[in-house]
C-alpha cells in the first residue's frame, strides 16, 4: 500500500511564517453541522462548577472527570486495551500530553444490540473498522465528544466538539439521578471475563521458543504497579497492548496507530529521566530494535538504566503472518535468526542476556534491574505464534 507522506506528517514552517499564515479551521461534516453542540456556555459553567484539583496534571483531571462520568452513567468502557485512559491521542494533543487511545471496541463488537456508543477522543480508523459493521452495529447511534471532527467516518446522533473535560463534566451533571443499568453492565463484564479466559492458554504456554504472549505475561507480573512500560514494535506490541494492565494514565507509551518503529528508546529515556525512581521497561520487537539500537550508547554514556526486553522471533510478524494467510506466501518479511541483540548492548557498556525458555524470563529481568545498567534481555520467541487480530491490515 502506498500513500503520500505529506498527508501523514506535518509540513515544517519557520516560526515567522507560521505566525503570518492564517490558522486552519476544521468545520464539522455538512450532514452533522446542525447537530454540533456549542460548548462556550458549557465551558464557562463547568469552569465555575468544577475547579481543577490542585497538584493534578491536566491529563489526570480529564481522566478523573471521565471516570466519574462513566460511574454515574453506568456505562461500560472498552476493556480490550487493559485499563487505558478512556480518551484518545488527539484529545491528549489538545491537552499538551501523551495519552494512549483505546484501540479496540471489543465491548461494542460483542454487544451488537447496543443502542448508543459514546466516543470520547477516539479516532474511527482501521482499528475500529471506521465505525462500520461488524465492529459497530448498523443501528447503533453514536455521540462524539472530541476536540474536532477529524476522522469521524460515520454520521453522529450528536457531536460535541470543543473542550472535552468541560463537556464530560456537563454530561456528568446532566446524569445526576439517572438509574444504573447493572444487569446490562454485568453481562458485558461476564463477556469480557470469558474473552480474557480464552487468552490464558497462550499466556501460560511453556513452549520453547517462547510464545510472545507468555513473555508479555511474565513482564507484566514482574513490573511494579507504577512501572512505566514503553512499547516499540508491531505484533509483539499488539500482544502487549492486549495483555498488559496499567491502572493509571501515563504508565503506557507506544508508537501510535502509524507504528512509528524506533521511537521506543527515546520515550524510555525520557520516562526514566522524568521518573528516575520507577522501573522503566522497554518492550521491543526485533525489527523495531534495529531502528534505534545505538541509543543504548546514549543510555550508557548518560547513565540511564532502562531495561529493554526484545521479542526476537526473526521475522516482521505484522507483515509475514497476514501475507501468509491471504496470499499463501511472504516477501521480504524475514530477519536474522537468533540475532544476539544482547551482545550489541553489552558491547556498548550495558548489560545483556539471552533467554530461551519461559522459566528464565523473570530471573533475567531481576538480574538486569540489579545491574544498574541499561540492559537488553533478548528473548527467543516462536515465529509461528500469530497474533489473533481482527483488523484487516492488507
Amino acid at each position: 500500500m502506498s500513500s503520500p507522506l505529506t498527508g501523514q506528517f506535518p509540513v515544517y514552517r519557520p516560526r515567522r511564517l507560521r505566525r503570518a499564515l492564517p490558522r486552519e479551521r476544521r468545520d464539522p461534516p455538512p450532514a452533522a453541522r446542525d447537530q454540533v453542540v456549542p460548548l462556550r456556555a458549557v465551558r464557562e459553567q463547568a469552569q465555575h462548577r468544577r475547579r481543577p484539583r490542585r497538584g493534578l496534571s491536566r491529563r489526570q483531571q480529564l481522566c478523573s472527570v471521565a471516570q466519574h462520568f462513566r460511574e454515574r452513567a453506568g456505562v461500560a468502557r472498552e476493556h480490550g486495551q487493559a485499563a487505558r485512559p478512556e480518551i484518545g491521542e488527539r484529545v491528549a494533543e489538545a491537552l499538551g500530553s501523551t495519552i494512549r487511545e483505546e484501540r479496540k471496541a471489543s465491548a461494542v463488537r460483542r454487544e451488537k444490540g447496543r443502542h448508543l456508543v459514546v466516543l470520547v477522543g477516539v479516532l474511527l480508523d482501521f482499528r475500529l473498522n471506521f465505525g462500520q459493521p461488524p465492529v459497530f452495529a448498523e443501528a447503533a447511534r453514536l455521540i462524539y465528544v472530541d476536540v474536532d471532527d477529524h476522522r469521524k467516518h460515520r454520521q453522529a446522533e450528536v457531536a460535541i466538539y470543543g473542550n472535552v473535560k468541560s463537556a464530560l463534566a456537563e454530561l456528568d451533571s446532566a446524569l445526576e439521578g439517572a438509574p444504573i443499568r447493572s444487569p446490562w453492565v454485568d453481562g458485558l463484564r461476564e463477556t469480557e471475563t470469558a474473552a480474557r479466559a480464552r487468552d490464558q492458554a497462550m499466556m501460560q504456554s511453556d513452549s520453547a521458543p517462547v510464545h510472545p504472549a507468555r513473555l508479555i505475561a511474565e513482564v507484566d507480573r514482574f513490573a511494579d504497579p507504577d512501572a512505566i512500560v514503553v512499547g516499540d514494535g508491531g505484533d509483539f506490541i499488539s500482544f502487549a497492548g492486549r495483555l498488559i494492565e496499567r491502572r493509571r494514565p501515563g504508565l503506557w507509551i507506544d508508537p501510535g496507530p502509524f507504528g512509528c518503529l524506533g521511537s521506543g528508546p527515546g520515550y524510555a529515556m525520557a520516562a526514566k529521566l522524568a521518573r528516575p525512581d520507577r522501573q522503566v521497561l522497554l518492550l521491543s520487537g526485533d525489527g523495531a530494535f534495529g531502528f534505534s539500537a545505538m541509543e543504548f550508547d546514549t543510555m550508557v554514556r548518560h547513565r540511564i538504566p532502562v531495561v529493554c526486553v526484545v521479542g526476537n522471533n526473526g521475522i516482521w510478524a505484522l507483515e509475514k503472518h497476514p501475507m501468509q494467510s491471504l496470499l499463501g506466501a511472504s516477501v521480504a518479511a524475514d530477519l536474522g535468526s537468533r540475532t544476539r541483540y544482547d551482545r550489541v548492548v553489552e558491547a556498548l557498556g550495558g548489560y545483556g542476556e539471552m533467554v530461551e525458555r519461559p522459566a528464565e524470563i523473570r530471573p533475567a529481568l531481576d538480574r538486569a534491574f540489579k545491574s544498574g545498567l541499561p540492559a537488553c534481555i533478548n528473548v527467543i520467541c516462536d515465529p509461528t505464534a500469530e497474533y489473533p487480530r481482527s483488523s484487516v491490515l492488507m
